[in-house]
């Protein structure tokens, strides 16, 4: 299933480390935006593994979003986007 990864990480050391593990399970949509197809049976650990690399900091503010294959199916990008298959594009100039 297809998950929004959000975050808010004001620490530059662990905004990094936060990315860096998200860029290896899934496409970077903007700077804290990431698509992420994670199975269900593993989203606990996943976000364990987020909660490990933040350290516990209150500051360090991650939001998870379960996304269904309809619902994102009908996903609309305006401006520069980067595509994911199956999405729909719009570029304004």
């Amino acid at each position: 299933m297809v998950h929004l990864v959000v975050y808010d990480i004001a620490d530059d050391p662990v905004r990094l480390r936060v990315a860096k593990y998200l860029e290896g399970k899934g496409r970077r949509v903007q700077e804290s935006l990431f698509e992420c197809d994670f199975p269900a049976a593993k989203i606990d650990r996943i976000a364990g593994d987020l909660a490990t690399l933040t350290g516990g900091k209150p500051s360090a503010v991650i939001n998870i979003y379960p996304v269904c294959a309809e619902c994102y199916s009908k996903t609309i990008g305006i401006g520069e986007i980067r595509q994911a298959e199956g999405n729909r594009g719009y570029q304004i100039f």
